[in-house]
């Protein structure tokens, strides 16, 4: 650890660090800029000058010689305002031979002002920018760093007489410097440069020498300054805190118990208030170390006597965390090893659960943990349902138990008894343990029982309803046979009679449908297959699905099996689908005011067939408005129909029969964008 001398050396140095810092930067900026400055003062002072003696020998020199002179006559020792203070400037240069003073003209009448390359740049610079009169800046000339100023001289009224046409300049000047140079410039353009530059270098190394004076008075002035701090500090603190700190290291290193000794500091400071204080407490100390010596001695018997009853009280807690260890690994074991689904829930968010119930809805413990128990139910309404059943039967029996049903994380919809019950009554926010059973095989049983007692009733009505009806049909047709054969020669009679006829044999039909229901078909079975089947029933329609402008897209297995099966059942059974279809179709086209009439009604109808190893898959499919959701379950009942006055509600039940009897299954199913899915499922072998 370090001293605080040490602390207070480092700090000291620090902020006298950061001070030096701090003022060395504003000392550099200030020399910069006063360099600066001054550079661009001396560069404006020379650049003014420099224009001021043109502008007297353009205003006063020249018209007095003009009006001296003969016509024709110019002398530009005298006139020439670029000559006169070339000549001027180059006798200040013997002084400041670094330094360039300079008119340049990318034209010019005297090679001496011809402007260099950076020259001609910044003329260019001048004509692109018509408002700027001086440039200020760095700028390399040769290949030599400047601070340098440029002023732009542009074409004025005055200055035509020379620089206009050579036919009106003055005789002498066009015979000296010739016709070329310098002439036809249009006003406003520039005709040349007054260029005033100062080599960087010397700039900087007056800089430099000036910076290295100023740093190192600042520099010596700091040191001064830190090493009177460190002697204040020194005399003033450290030396009495380093008596103090030596005291307390001297009384620590003493063995057992010892009194502790006063302080003897002078002043009247913090420091000596601080030692005064400590030295009343040390007195106290003493004091109360006789004391706490008795209380010590009455103490330790008090103790001895606590610690033995402390060893006899954790002796049994010890054996109590055996015991509820074996009970947790008991209670453990009965949650992995029963055959439901158990867990724990805390106002509906799921905490834990066994491996029976991931199983049973397709999630792991961690997609489940801290998850709300929505994650389970198909819907919001289900989930509140089985919410509210459940805490209405806690609140009055203690338990709750409610028939409800769970998606799968693969989406399948699972039937479930679901049965919960507080951990603690009296508080219910420390969660509830529930158990779920999987029961859609036993739901799925006694709705196939419930069927097959429906078909069984059904039977046996349609066995009263064939006899009551066949009887008198029987006697109705012969009766119709012999009228017909009576008056064969009155067509229009024989004619009704034969409608007659007909509708009797429908009637006849229907019963035998009804007897079907519940019997056997009779049909000889045998090699088929399914695709021929499926083309000769669609060619069979297809003048009535011509009428209804129903398109059909077959999308037919190439290397589809044949089956052993009933073609006259399956005929009666791919027909009634796709009767389905089309009246599906039409009947929400009516509904929905479109065509009728032979008019246009739209619609398709989709059949395909796969198959795998085990099984042949019909699916047909149309674009109707589909079976409400709530009688899905009921569509292969017997009588149930939506239809209203058309048809009995016996199509998809002696459908159902006719695949069953093939040891296969019939679904159906809504399609996501509308329309119904039947799909046949049927042994390949």
């Amino acid at each position: 650890m370090k001293s605080i001398k040490s602390k207070l050396l480092i700090c000291v140095g620090l902020i006298v660090f950061i001070f030096s810092t701090i003022l060395f930067y504003r000392t550099y900026t200030l020399i910069t800029g006063n360099y600066e400055n001054l550079t661009n003062q001396q560069l404006t002072l020379a650049l003014n000058f420099d224009l001021a003696i043109r502008e007297y020998v353009a205003e006063n020199i020249r018209p007095i010689m003009f009006d001296l002179l003969p016509e024709g006559e110019f002398i530009p020792k005298t006139m020439s305002t670029s000559f006169v203070a070339r000549h001027i400037f180059n006798k200040v240069r013997k002084q400041f031979p670094d330094y360039i003073i300079k008119f340049s003209a990318d034209n010019p009448r005297n090679p001496v002002n011809l402007a260099g390359p950076e020259e001609l740049k910044m003329i260019r610079y001048f004509n692109e920018n018509p408002q700027k009169k001086v440039w200020t800046g760095e700028i390399n000339l040769g290949k030599r760093p400047y601070f340098a100023k440029f002023s732009a001289m542009r074409m004025e009224e005055s200055c035509l007489r020379c620089h206009g046409h050579p036919a009106d300049a003055p005789k002498n000047l066009v015979e000296t410097y010739g016709a070329e140079a310098s002439f036809n410039l249009p006003l406003g353009k520039v005709v040349g440069l007054d260029t005033i530059a100062i080599p960087k270098e010397k700039v900087a190394a007056l800089f430099f020498n000036e910076t290295i004076k100023i740093f190192t008075l600042l520099g010596i002035g700091l040191l001064l300054l830190f090493i009177s701090l460190v002697f204040v500090f020194k005399f003033v603190i450290t030396d009495r805190l380093s008596k103090i700190t030596e005291h307390f290291v001297h009384t620590e290193e003493q063995d057992g118990v010892v009194e502790i000794r006063p302080i003897e500091i002078s002043g009247q400071d913090e420091i000596t208030t601080l030692i005064s204080n400590f030295n009343k407490l040390a007195n106290r100390l003493n004091d109360y170390y006789i004391l706490l010596e008795e209380k010590v001695e009455e103490r330790t018997k008090e103790l001895s006597r606590a610690n033995e009853q402390l060893k006899n009280e954790i002796e049994e807690r010890k054996q109590a965390e055996v015991m509820l260890k074996r009970s947790k690994n008991t209670l453990k074991s009965i949650f992995r090893s029963a055959p439901i689904g158990i867990g724990l829930v805390t106002h509906r968010i799921i905490e834990w659960t066994n491996d029976q119930f991931q199983q049973m809805v397709g999630y792991s413990m961690g997609e489940l943990e801290r998850k709300n128990a929505r994650i389970l139910y198909d819907s919001d309404e289900e989930y509140e349902r089985t919410g509210f059943e459940i805490d209405s039967q806690i609140k009055k029996l203690g338990t709750g138990t409610v028939e409800s049903q769970y998606r799968r994380r693969d989406g399948r919809i699972i039937d479930v008894l679901l049965r919960s019950a507080p951990i603690n009554p009296s508080d219910l926010s420390e969660g509830r343990i529930f158990t779920v059973m999987d029961i859609t095989h036993t739901k799925q049983m006694q709705e196939q029982l419930i069927r097959s007692e429906r078909l069984a009733a059904t039977g046996h009505l349609a066995a009263s309803i064939a006899h009551e009806i066949n009887s008198p049909l029987q006697a109705v047709t012969v009766m119709l046979g012999t009228l017909k054969i009576k008056y064969s020669d009155d067509e229009t009679l024989s004619k009704q009679l034969e409608l007659l006829k007909g509708a009797f044999r429908r009637i006849r039909d229907t019963v035998k449908n009804l007897l079907d229901l519940n019997r056997p078909g009779k049909e000889a079975k045998q090699s088929t297959n399914i695709n021929l089947l499926i083309e000769k029933n669609v060619d069979l329609v297809r003048a009535h699905l011509k009428r209804n402008k129903i398109k059909v897209h077959l999308d037919l297995s190439s290397d589809m099996p044949e089956i052993y099966a009933s073609p006259l059942k399956l005929n009666q059974c791919f027909l009634n689908l796709i009767n389905n279809a089309v009246e599906a179709m039409t009947v929400t086209a009516t509904q929905n005011n479109g065509p009728v009439g032979g008019m246009d009604t739209g619609g398709k109808i989709s059949i395909n067939t796969i198959h795998t190893k085990k099984n042949v898959i019909v699916k047909i499919s149309d674009t109707g408005p589909g079976i409400p959701e709530k009688d899905l379950q009921y569509i292969f009942d017997p009588f149930f129909t939506r239809k209203k006055k058309m048809g009995m509600g016996v199509g998809l039940s002696i459908c159902h029969g006719i695949i069953s009897d093939h040891g296969g299954f019939i679904t159906g199913e809504n399609l996501p964008h509308g329309g119904v899915m039947m799909t046949i499922t049927l042994p390949a072998t």
